[in-house]
């Protein structure tokens, strides 16, 4: 039998971007990412006004990307790519993943 933990209250996503942005107010672009089936990252790129309403909605990607075979090609006998119309996914944001990308002179934000 498991014993019951008690849980820490985590900070709110919407708090965590307020508290990076206010952080790290030289931001201008922010790099949302995944990765792909083969670990490939995907993708968007947008300004940094635009992380707030992300956090709370999520952002759009096409479907076709969760189905990618090693080559970039579309694995349409998944029923996420082009010849169901490619829709889009809802993807949300992962709590505690914001970080700077250190490599870069204009500093970015990787999610």
């Amino acid at each position: 039998m498991l014993k019951h933990q008690p849980q820490i209250q985590p900070i709110s996503m919407l708090q965590q971007v307020e508290d990076f942005l206010a952080a790290h107010p030289q931001l201008e672009s922010i790099d949302l990412m995944l990765s792909d089936m083969n670990g490939v990252i995907r993708g968007k790129r947008i300004e940094a006004a635009s992380l707030a309403k992300i956090a709370q909605e999520g952002m759009c990607l096409p479907a076709s990307v969760f189905a990618l075979d090693i080559c970039g090609d579309t694995v349409e006998q998944t029923g996420l790519g082009f010849e169901q119309g490619d829709g889009d996914r809802i993807c949300h944001l992962l709590p505690h993943s914001l970080s700077m990308i250190p490599w870069k002179k204009m500093p970015r934000k990787l999610y």
